[in-house]
């Protein structure tokens, strides 16, 4: 009977399954392929070159971040109601997120002299500030185009991009070791651009097929939407500030010794959070092409949530140590217990990003922009004053109970949802 009954759910949720899984395999794969990128650079290159890279692709990531301009939600919430319009609606997103995060990038290059002093003689030469202001389009083509493919269901599309991404990316770095060994922390960055640029390349041959895609941007795509992106901009960096600035905020607060140990704690919230965003990502996704099956559809997700939440929280809480242990006996010691407690954020951060889901199916992401923006606010100011007198421990305990009080906010409107 069981059995029959998984069958039936399988059945009846094959589409979400198939593109959840496609962004939780993404995230895992990406995350272990990289991790293997770095390990073999470190080995290849010298720690000058690899020092140089890394910091350079973290901007390149940063910047594509900041240059995709909301642009890849908006998407999601759009281009179901667009119908044969579509595809213009696509490309013309694509070119305004790569068109600004490349002025970004030339941008960071030109003014590196003046905050980035470690980095700027990269810059001398102008192939490295055109390569990576590229690079920083291209990511942020990346990040539009795979949220893209989720609004249209094809999520197993942006599961194969990022898999060739990440392969061809170590390829080109063996590449580089063997052949043109004398690019050093340059040839590390273009592996980087080149693998990309080729996955992109895969992905808009494959659209070509399945879509009538128009070559440049249209000129009306826009027309009635500058408000509606600008909200979902705003949004997006509204509810993601906090999580972004906290290892700034934890130099500060607390030294490198214990600021280290913080951040490695902190990753593995983030990567907690990743499961139930990944989930109302697609919900996002299925809601916006119906809005009849958001309400049987959000019940289902916040019981997945929960439920793969409530393994991956028993997971940080009990092993806390033993994975801290991983990266030396000092990050356990200092870390250990603020991730015990930090680990039940994830049940709040469920009724979050549900939130967050129903404010782009609905319609009032100006409101949830507002309500976010408040608890941004809260989070930096009670972390600076939770530090400053509980330390580590302190700040643990009062982000979990400012993320518990924002759930609480937001819980009705989530609530007269499902009911």
């Amino acid at each position: 009977m069981m059995t029959i009954g998984l069958r039936k759910w399988f059945s009846s949720n094959g589409s979400f399954i198939q593109n959840t899984g496609s962004l939780i395999a993404t995230t895992l794969l990406t995350s272990g392929l990289g991790f293997v990128y770095w390990w073999i650079a470190a080995r290849l290159f010298t720690a000058e070159a690899v020092g140089l890279s890394a910091a350079l692709t973290s901007s390149m990531l940063m910047l594509g971040n900041i240059g995709r301009l909301g642009l890849d939600n908006f998407l999601i919430s759009e281009l179901p109601k667009r119908g044969k319009l579509a595809p213009r609606l696509l490309i013309s997103s694509l070119w305004l997120s790569g068109g600004v995060a490349l002025a970004f990038g030339l941008s960071f290059a030109w003014l590196s002299p003046f905050f980035a002093k470690d980095v700027h003689s990269y810059f001398d030469v102008w192939s490295n500030t055109l390569s990576f202001a590229l690079g920083v389009a291209l990511t942020s083509l990346s990040m539009v185009l795979d949220k893209a493919l989720i609004a249209y269901m094809w999520g197993s599309t942006q599961l194969w991009r990022n898999i060739l991404f990440s392969v061809l990316k170590i390829l080109f770095l063996f590449m580089v070791a063997c052949i043109f060994i004398g690019l050093g922390d340059a040839g590390i960055i273009n592996s980087w651009i080149l693998a990309n640029l080729i996955s992109l390349a895969f992905v808009f041959g494959l659209l070509a097929r399945r879509l009538e895609l128009p070559a440049l941007p249209h000129k009306s795509a826009f027309n009635g939407l500058g408000l509606n992106i600008f909200n979902h901009y705003f949004l997006d960096i509204a509810q993601s500030a906090h999580a972004l600035i906290m290892p700034l905020l934890s130099v500060s607060l607390f030294g490198a010794s214990l600021s280290g140990a913080f951040y490695v704690a902190w990753t593995f919230i983030l990567m907690g959070r990743m499961i139930p965003m990944h989930i109302t990502t697609v919900l996002h996704a299925l809601g916006s092409r119906d809005r009849e099956l958001l309400r049987s559809k959000m019940r289902m997700t916040l019981k997945l949530s929960f439920l793969l939440s409530f393994v991956v929280c028993s997971v940080l809480f009990f092993a806390s140590g033993p994975l801290l242990g991983l990266f030396g006996r000092e990050y356990a010691e200092f870390a250990a217990d603020p991730l015990q407690i930090l680990a039940f954020i994830i049940f709040p951060y469920i009724i979050k990003v549900h939130y967050l889901a129903l404010a782009r199916v609905q319609h009032f992401v100006a409101k949830a922009a507002f309500i976010m923006t408040i608890f941004a606010v809260l989070e930096i100011l009670i972390t600076l004053f939770s530090a400053s007198i509980g330390g580590l421990m302190g700040m643990s305990y009062a982000l979990l109970f400012l993320s518990s009080l924002e759930a609480l906010v937001l819980l009705p409107s989530i609530w007269k949802t499902v009911k």
